[in-house]
């Protein structure tokens, strides 16, 4: 009877390694794109930080993209932090065991998160980097189903 309780314990032990393994896979490339679509909207991924949208562009800001200064800029609205795109492609993340860690290896990343941007230094929080913040409840959810699928995927 011990026996049969060891082998079992064993191979539930084995299957959540697998689905840490699996999950810290498929939510490393996930994050990073709902993160991406997060300011692509103009919305921020961090949780509570209102107002969720991105501050308005500067008038002048606005006048230069409106006559065509800001190369790769055609809108004012949504405020997207995209001009080049460079920035967004600068997003990163990597795995350490089964931790996920997501950066931007862009200078312009830390200026709009945390210094300030422009004249007015504007901050459009782009990244959780505070103690106690966390990603949006949208951005969450979807890591949730991420888990769930992978957990049923093991368990099979």
């Amino acid at each position: 009877m011990v026996s049969i309780k060891q082998k079992n314990n064993i191979r539930l032990q084995r299957q959540l390694k697998d689905v840490k393994k699996q999950f810290a896979g498929a939510a490393k490339r996930a994050v990073v794109n709902e993160i991406r679509k997060s300011i692509l909207r103009g919305v921020t991924p961090v949780k509570g930080v209102t107002p969720r949208r991105f501050e308005k562009y500067s008038d002048s800001y606005k006048d230069a993209i409106e006559s065509g200064q800001v190369v790769g800029k055609s809108r004012v609205r949504p405020v997207n932090l995209k001009v080049t795109g460079k920035l967004l492609r600068d997003l990163k993340s990597k795995r350490k065991g089964t931790k996920i860690i997501v950066f931007f290896d862009n200078v312009l990343a830390d200026i709009h998160n945390r210094l300030g941007a422009g004249k007015a230094k504007t901050i459009r929080r782009i990244l959780p980097t505070k103690e106690g913040e966390e990603l949006s409840t949208n951005i969450m959810k979807n890591l949730r189903r991420i888990l769930v699928k992978t957990v049923r995927k093991i368990l099979r």
